[in-house]
């Protein structure tokens, strides 16, 4: 076919395969969220005859407080299947409405972005994905790595790690999370080795650059006092982002170390 100038149209350039999502461990390890949370969150609605909706976008309703306890209805069969659909993946029948913004695949709208983080966009078919923003500075970054740079240290002996950071076009702004998991399956996040997700280094600007990294073991003997494998992730997300959400990690590294 030729284009209206009559020269040959320009054949179409082959879609990008999106990366996989960076492999983090807290995120990996966490219990799967459901799709959509308002079933569990109480914000129903008791219309003046009785009846109960459980969500503000659908007209669905699961029972009649003249008839029942609203307790009985909010953990009753209805809803309990409703939970299990929506921790499931799945959008139940009385979710299958235009007026559902994740049904309709708003990705602008709050309750998506609140679910899923802003970095998504819905496809035609309805599913989420990475918007194409996050998969290109994935790519940027996706010659970054993290080595461990002595063989089998002791305990009671420095860990010593470097994490590069290669990005391959304009330099980035990022937040690092580095996060060392014990033989023993207790998480801590460094430096401080807290057990909650804090950064190891915020508004990190990287071209390429390594950060070597030193970990005394002796500092905390409760964490690091059983010999065995000790698994370590780094990962780079959007400044100011919540690091439980894969679509907002732009890399990440993984390794394991043995303590004799």
């Amino acid at each position: 076919m030729n284009a209206p100038t009559g020269r040959p149209a320009a054949p179409e350039a082959d879609p990008i395969e999106p990366l996989p999502e960076p492999p983090v461990s807290w995120i990996a390890d966490a219990p799967a969220k459901p799709i959509c949370d308002v079933p569990w969150l109480g914000g129903s609605i008791v219309m003046s005859n009785g009846t109960v909706n459980f969500c503000c976008f659908t007209s669905a309703t699961v029972g009649n407080v003249n008839e029942r306890p609203f307790q009985e209805i909010w953990q009753g069969a209805d809803m309990q299947r409703i939970r299990q659909s929506l921790s499931a993946g799945q959008l139940p029948p009385e979710c299958r409405t235009g007026s559902c913004p994740i049904f309709r695949g708003d990705d602008k709208h709050y309750l998506v972005e609140r679910m899923n983080g802003a970095n998504l966009v819905a496809t035609p078919d309805g599913e989420l994905r990475t918007s194409d923003r996050i998969q290109a500075l994935r790519r940027q970054l996706r010659d970054s790595s993290l080595a461990v740079l002595q063989p089998a240290p002791g305990r009671g002996q420095p860990l010593k790690l470097r994490v590069e950071l290669a990005c391959s076009g304009e330099p980035l702004t990022l937040d690092l999370f580095i996060a060392v998991d014990s033989a023993e399956g207790h998480r801590r996040f460094l430096p401080s080795l807290e057990g909650y997700a804090l950064p190891f280094a915020c508004d990190l600007s990287c071209g390429r650059r390594s950060l070597d990294v030193v970990l005394d073991t002796a500092d905390d003997e409760d964490f690091f006092g059983a010999a065995g494998l000790y698994r370590v992730c780094a990962a780079a997300f959007m400044p100011g982002s919540n690091p439980s959400i894969s679509s907002n990690c732009l890399w990440a590294g993984n390794l394991t170390v043995r303590l004799a």
